[in-house]
């Protein structure tokens, strides 16, 4: 090495040395400063929660929950050091991890929106939802100054981008280490949310001046000095609005016209331009649907339950349910776990309101009231509170009430279910309410016996409700609800059974209407195959007459029965048959019987008398095939055998007409017989797109008509003969035969587009409705 290389060397790594301690300091000042902040606030958090627990203790109506509380007050007491201990290990390790560019490790509680796949207790749940609000709140408020200390930090890093779940400083580490330390106290699920909210109110939306202080301090030190903000949108993906939405209610934007414009974007992106790159319906598996829409109702539950923990997290004081129905009898705003009802309490105030329900008032009513069947439950729960001496109504079973109120509000609002049938089923509120209340699992777990039953009893109401099939689905709907409201007191084993006895239902519903389109289908093909034969035959007797001359009984003849009976001939026997090659042997011995010959001896007469008459018998049975009108079968046969008898004796016949190509029965058949045939069409480009887009669509591909009576027909047959689209409805009858021309009309014109994504069912289309008026309460709520 020569000594301007090494001395350019002893440069380098003296730079690179200096650049590496200017680092470990600024991300030692960054540690050191996040540190003091917590410790700053620390004492302050335990203090407020003393004081707030002792003001329970105070207001305790009895002793037993009083000693509770008091050593609820001692636990933290004694553990507030070992909490601090871990926090702050925690906060030393992040740092190291990072400086030694090893922090890959994400916290679970980062993500601003929990999904639960999988059963967990409700009080781990609750816990969870707990965090991820003080994450998902402060990675909102706190959006610009994060992202810039993600820069100045990722900069400082040197490799890895740093986002708000890896910067060690961020809300989702600092509550993770909280977290982790509050699994080491013995502390009530109930004030452990009384303790978060309290670090929530006190650090975490305080975290805005560290943030500033931190940037300010690697701007000066020359990171990224001039940095300016740039907000990025993130890309919504096809089905997640809803992650939209929750996203906006969090940072308080959520309108009612934001929600219609999100849907409105959504519709506009044009049905026929999704078909060219997402799978038809048809070709997805009911697996793959049912997983992914298992997936998507477990996010929107999630981010439902978020945002009714965040109203409780905010110390919003509930008044009433969300139908309006008034909870003032009822304590739901303090902390009184001794005198919170039990599960028995409410199995025992919703039977007595669930027997108030006979199956014989649900006919012809209008639907139940959810207001009135819960100011019911309210006033049992007051009777029997008075009672228990329990009067408290805790604020995770309250939100229970609100969950499946609104659920069954939107049952009665659902456009596509008949309006007999979802009267019908909104008598299962109350029972529902009863299982959500005894089983948290009905709010966690998609696969609930009793959520799965009501999501496949709404899908059948709605698929389901044409004349053949309604009355049927109706009474099976009512049984099932008898079923529920008669016999169900708190045994859940009711539900699985039933479900199991709804899917055998379900799918004799779905053999039957598979039969019921195997038989439209077969009668498409049919004709299908009639318009091949017709235009077979019609092409034998274009080429057997044309450029002749022969009376006009016989071209009546030939070319409105023997077209037929070869028609028939080809279909039944086949265009190779012998009975074919017979049929068309008689068409050219009738045009051999009334061409003029030469003069016949009596023997050679009577030999062509015979071969007439039997010409004569082949033609009546092929009239009595084909069902010709008698009078005027009868009419022109006399007049054949005058023509042949006329040419035999040398004279003649009557009625000669000569016949021209443009004349031939095949265009006659083509203009006037067989319709269904597609007239050639010079297509445009654009045109051309749609028809290659429409051919290769498989069958079994839905279709939404704008201008039909039923607006969603399936594809169940395409003819490459006629060029024809068959169309049946949901129970498998066909409703539609549309030509190639009119379809491609439709989709250009955007009255007929293909239904590319898995509609969502019901309990998918609730849940997004209920996600959306918690979305405009809470920006409501903001607007006061």
């Amino acid at each position: 090495m020569s000594s301007k290389e090494r001395e350019f060397s002893g440069l380098w790594l003296s730079a690179s040395k200096r650049k590496w301690n200017l680092s470990r300091e600024i991300i030692s000042f960054c540690r050191q400063q996040t540190a003091e902040f917590i410790d700053e606030r620390w004492d302050s958090v335990f203090s407020q929660f003393d004081d707030l627990v002792f003001s329970f203790a105070e207001k305790a109506k009895n002793s037993v929950q009083q000693g509770r509380l008091f050593e609820a007050i001692n636990e933290i007491r004694t553990k507030k050091d070992f909490i601090k201990e871990v926090v702050v290990s925690y906060n030393v390790q992040s740092f190291k991890d990072f400086e030694e560019k090893d922090s890959n490790f994400i916290p679970d509680t980062a993500a601003p929106g929990i999904t639960v796949l999988e059963l967990v207790k409700d009080e781990k749940l609750e816990d969870e939802i707990a965090i991820t609000v003080m994450v998902s709140r402060a990675n909102v408020r706190f959006t610009e100054v994060l992202w810039k200390l993600n820069q100045r930090l990722s900069v400082l890093r040197g490799s890895g981008k740093v986002n708000d779940d890896s910067n060690p400083c961020g809300p989702a580490h600092i509550t993770y280490a909280l977290r982790q330390a509050m699994d080491g106290v013995d502390l009530d699920t109930k004030l452990k949310l009384v303790f978060y909210k309290i670090f929530d109110k006190t650090i975490m939306l305080e975290l805005a001046a560290l943030y500033e202080s931190l940037n300010e301090h690697l701007a000066d030190a020359g990171v990224l000095a001039n940095l300016k903000f740039q907000f990025k949108k993130s890309t919504v993906q096809a089905g997640s609005l809803d992650s939209a939405l929750l996203a906006k209610s969090k940072a308080g934007e959520v309108t009612k016209s934001s929600i219609v414009q999100a849907d409105v974007k959504e519709s506009e992106k044009g049905v026929l331009a999704r078909s060219n790159r997402a799978k038809p319906i048809a070709s997805r598996s009911l697996t793959e649907a049912d997983n992914d829409s298992a997936q998507r109702q477990s996010e929107l539950m999630s981010s439902i339950r978020e945002l009714q923990l965040s109203k409780t997290f905010a110390g919003e004081q509930r008044q009433q349910t969300t139908s309006g129905v008034s909870l003032a009898g009822l304590d739901v705003n303090n902390y009184s776990p001794d005198e919170s009802f039990e599960k028995s309490d409410y199995a025992l105030a919703l039977s007595v309101v669930q027997s108030k329900t006979a199956i014989s008032s649900v006919e012809g009513s209008k639907g139940l009231s959810i207001g009135n069947a819960e100011a019911d439950f309210v006033d049992q729960l007051q009777k029997l509170g008075k009672a228990a001496g329990r009067n408290t109504l805790t604020s995770h079973d309250a939100d229970i009430v609100d969950l499946v109120g609104m659920l069954f509000s939107y049952l009665l609002e659902d456009e596509l279910i008949p309006d007999k049938v979802k009267a019908l089923l909104s008598y299962l509120h109350t029972p529902y309410l009863k299982v959500a209340l005894l089983s948290p699992e009905f709010v966690n777990d998609v696969s609930h016996p009793a959520r799965k039953l009501l999501n496949s009893m709404a899908e059948a109401g709605a698929r389901w409700n044409q004349p053949g099939q309604s009355k049927r689905i109706y009474n099976k709907l009512k049984q099932i609800v008898k079923t529920v409201l008669d016999d169900f007191v708190d045994d859940l084993s009711i539900f699985p059974k039933l479900l199991a006895d709804f899917n055998d239902f379900v799918v004799e519903t779905e053999k039957r209407i598979q039969l019921s389109e195997k038989r439209s289908l077969e009668t498409e093909r049919g004709l299908d195959r009639l318009v091949d034969a017709k235009e077979t035959a019609a092409e034998v007797i274009t080429q057997l007459i044309k450029g002749t001359t022969i009376p006009l009984c016989l071209r009546l003849l030939l070319e409105q029965v023997w077209v037929d009976y070869l028609s028939f001939s080809c279909l039944r026997y086949g265009a190779k048959s012998a009975e074919w090659n017979e049929a068309i042997l008689v068409a050219k011995g009738l045009m051999i019987s009334v061409q003029p010959i030469v003069t016949l001896s009596e023997s050679a007469k009577a030999k062509r008398f015979r071969v007439n008459k039997k010409l004569i018998d082949q033609l009546q049975q092929g009239i009595d095939m084909v069902g010709f009108a008698p009078p005027q079968a009868a009419e022109l046969l006399t007049q054949l055998e005058q023509a042949m008898s006329a040419v035999i004796n040398g004279a003649k016949p009557k009625d000669l007409v000569d016949i021209t190509e443009q004349e031939s029965v095949v265009v006659k058949v083509k203009n006037a017989v067989v319709e269904k045939r597609q007239p050639d069409k010079q297509w445009t480009s654009e045109e051309r797109d749609v028809v290659a887009l429409l051919e290769a669509l498989p069958f079994g591909t839905w279709f939404l008509f704008d201008n039909q009576q039923e607006k969603q027909l399936k594809l169940a047959w395409y003819s490459s003969v006629s060029h024809n689209f068959m169309f049946v409805n949901t129970v498998g009858i066909k409703t539609l035969v549309q030509p190639l021309t009119d379809l491609v009309d439709g989709v250009l014109s955007k009255k007929v587009s293909v239904v590319s994504e898995v509609p969502m069912n019901f309990m998918e289309r609730a849940l997004k409705m209920v996600l959306s008026r918690f979305g405009l309460k809470k920006e409501v709520a903001h607007h006061h």
